[in-house]
């Protein structure tokens, strides 16, 4: 039985059971740069992301649930960090993955172009020959809680937390901080037993590093996932440098929490697909600052089709409202009814749509994101007129 996309971004993730909890211990390297400022993503939260992407939540999928699967499988049972990122793949990045429109995916980091000695545990793309370019890019860190690690990065004297008896709970932070940078992606997060921290990193304000790194007070341990980024190309030579390295300098690390226990409001799932299509929507390169996410929710539609305005990146023709189109608009010249009528049904895998172009010839594996829902219909605003108009697939 299909359900909402909402519905089913919000089913609950699989008990964990963690039977080992030893110290904390992670990832370290010298080429990380210490986190130089930190704050809460405010506007990353369930109400502009559920305006935002409105249409796409709204729309039927077919239930995949692995939840209980794992459950009985036992993979829920956790001892290391290899098993929790077996359950992370089978319950939350396969059943993300899986409706995504068609040409997107969240998946292992090796289906992306990797960065020598640089390579995250997960990482979102776009469908293409070969390895695609990352738009997202994760890690997976077992027994890790950010609970008091904001806390210490915020509050430390002289803009170093190098002495705090919880720098190591930092590490993490710093490490995908250095993914970010070195891979050119503004969205990055860490996933844990407990919790998913997503974050939106802005490019420091000067172009050289003034201010020389913190000393580190203690050896990096003997398991190191990253090198020496003096293999890293200088392919960022349009951002803000950090001529040591040849790295983005990142300035600012904004960050949501959202627990791995949540079922409703922004669950880890909603956070995940949202985080991707923002990335794939709106872009992903870093920037100095970013608009609000309140601030790209479109305005309801207006009654009146000439006074609708249509943004920059659309094409300029009128949107119809309910109101203004009947309920099987036709093709004409009339500026107001520039539409033909086609039957619109999902592929087998209910990823796209398939559907018969007024050329007569059909097009197949279509993204459910060209397409608006108004009213009982739905529209594909994309070229030039006559627009695609179909009763909202089943």
């Amino acid at each position: 039985m299909a359900e909402s996309l909402l519905s089913y971004l919000t089913t609950r993730n699989p008990t964990v059971l963690a039977f080992a909890r030893p110290a904390p211990s992670f990832t370290f390297n010298y080429d990380w740069d210490p986190i130089e400022n930190i704050r809460e993503w405010s506007d990353f939260n369930y109400n502009n992301l559920q305006s935002l992407f409105k249409d796409e939540l709204s729309r039927s999928v077919s239930p995949f649930n692995t939840t209980v699967s794992c459950e009985n499988g036992g993979y829920n049972k956790i001892f290391d960090e290899r098993g929790l990122s077996d359950l992370i793949c089978m319950s939350i990045m396969g059943p993300v993955s899986a409706v995504l429109p068609s040409d997107s995916f969240t998946t292992s980091a090796g289906r992306v172009t990797q960065h020598p000695g640089c390579v995250p545990d997960w990482a979102a793309g776009k469908e293409g020959v070969g390895r695609s370019k990352a738009i997202v890019l994760g890690d997976t860190k077992f027994n890790w809680s950010s609970t008091n690690v904001f806390n210490v990065i915020q509050g430390a004297k002289n803009k170093t937390y190098e002495d705090s008896p919880s720098v190591d709970l930092v590490r993490p932070i710093e490490q995908v901080q250095y993914y970010g940078a070195v891979y050119g992606c503004r969205y990055v997060y860490l996933i844990s037993d407990q919790e998913l921290v997503v974050m939106r990193l802005h490019l420091a304000s000067t172009h050289i590093r003034t201010s020389p790194r913190p000393q580190r007070t203690r050896p990096p341990p003997s398991h190191q996932r990253v090198t020496s980024s003096s293999t890293i190309s200088k392919q960022l030579t349009d951002m803000s440098i950090d001529e040591s390295c040849f790295k983005a300098s990142i300035g600012l690390v904004e960050y949501k929490e959202i627990p791995w226990n949540a079922t409703s409001g922004l669950t880890i799932k909603m956070a995940l697909y949202c985080l991707v299509r923002l990335a794939d929507k709106y872009g992903n390169d870093l920037k100095h600052d970013y608009p609000s996410l309140a601030s790209k929710v479109e305005p309801s539609v207006p009654q009146s089709l000439s006074s609708t305005t249509i943004p920059s990146s659309q094409p300029r023709n009128p949107i119809p409202t309910a109101s203004t189109v009947g309920s099987t608009p036709q093709t004409s010249n009339n500026p107001a009814n520039k539409y033909y009528t086609t039957t619109l049904i999902w592929n087998t895998t209910r990823t796209a749509y398939i559907y018969k172009a007024n050329d007569g010839k059909y097009v197949t594996d279509d993204s459910p994101s060209k397409w608006r829902v108004i009213g009982d219909k739905i529209y594909k605003f994309e070229g030039f007129p006559p627009y695609p108009c179909s009763d909202i697939p089943r």
